[in-house]
């Protein structure tokens, strides 16, 4: 899932590569945490629950940042 997002993140920031490496790095993180709470390997596996799910995952981790 990982290197698929990386090509998709290639062609459509053509050239761009500061760019491609910045959303590169976030949707790597997004692909580990997948792959780790829910078991998805495969970006055709995501749901918009799943993707909710992450985000309250992240909120959560700056609120531990704000404490």
């Amino acid at each position: 899932m990982a290197y698929a997002g990386k090509n998709a993140l290639r062609t459509h920031y053509k050239g761009r590569y500061a760019t491609v490496a910045a959303h590169t790095d976030r949707w790597r993180r997004f692909t580990v945490w997948c792959r780790e709470q829910a078991g998805v390997k495969d970006a055709r596996d995501v749901t918009k629950a799943l993707v909710e799910a992450y985000g309250h995952y992240l909120a959560e981790k700056v609120r531990e940042r704000e404490r």
